[in-house]
């Protein structure tokens, strides 16, 4: 027999602009806010094994909703589509997700008296928020048993202006790509304090000799935050692998 215990806080307080929550890496401008405005939404919700084991369920889910202008609407239906990204049909919701998320942890303990607790939580949040760019990060984790769970962050920017999607080629100038590798390539090798020589490979942790570019970027006020999740370039011990090019040396080659 099971019940759900619905821990369910929505938090629809309205974040003030001038004074960023508390822990977060957010840079607003609040003159701009006051047009373009959110709140941040946090539920959670457990399943639990009423017969006293220790089988649990456990969601959390944090995320922006956007009001103000038009440019609004279409960053909550990015917001919405990105909510359990991983394994979610497209024919779902996300709530929807998490009822089947929670159908099948209940199909194996019924069948087999599954045990191992799974738990998902995922949030968006504000990196950066300006007159000229908005930057979501989405942080992922899900452990839903096996060796480890998995953990993603992924990034999202815009153009506050316009509303579109900045990807990098709408960052740098045309033919600048193998430049730009060139700048992550070595802030890498600076960081780890690898020589210019050394094989990635074999004196390094990657699992590739060239670093490729990714769309899986920030952009900081200092310059543009390459991000690679665990078995992108890497082997999943090495964990996310962060390359951070300041603006100083990516200026030449910036539209």
């Amino acid at each position: 027999m099971f019940f759900f215990a619905l821990a369910g806080r929505w938090l629809l307080a309205a974040c003030d602009p001038a004074e960023p929550k508390e822990g977060s890496s957010q840079e607003v401008d609040s003159a701009h806010v006051e047009a373009l405005g959110y709140q941040m939404i946090d539920t959670i919700l457990e399943f639990i094994v009423e017969d006293g084991n220790q089988g649990y369920v456990r969601i959390e889910i944090e995320f922006p909703h956007f009001y103000g202008p038009d440019l609004s609407d279409d960053l909550n239906r990015l917001i919405d589509s990105k909510l359990w990204a991983q394994a979610r049909t497209t024919d779902r919701t996300w709530q929807e997700q998490i009822t089947c998320y929670v159908d099948q942890y209940k199909q194996m303990q019924a069948e087999l008296g599954y045990t191992v607790p799974w738990t998902h939580k995922e949030s968006r949040t504000i990196r950066r928020f300006d007159d000229e760019v908005l930057t979501l990060e989405r942080d992922y984790s899900d452990y839903s048993g096996g060796a480890h769970g998995r953990h993603e962050t992924h990034y999202y920017n815009f153009d506050v202006q316009t509303g579109d999607t900045l990807l990098l080629d709408d960052i740098i100038k045309p033919g600048a790509r193998e430049p730009v590798q060139a700048l992550v390539d070595f802030h890498y090798r600076e960081q780890e304090g690898l020589a210019p020589d050394a094989s990635l490979t074999t004196d390094g942790i990657l699992s590739v000799e060239s670093i490729p570019l990714t769309e899986n970027f920030s952009l900081e006020p200092k310059g543009i935050r390459f991000y690679y999740n665990p078995y992108e370039i890497a082997a999943y011990a090495a964990g996310a692998i962060i390359i951070e090019v300041p603006k100083s040396d990516l200026e030449p080659y910036l539209k």
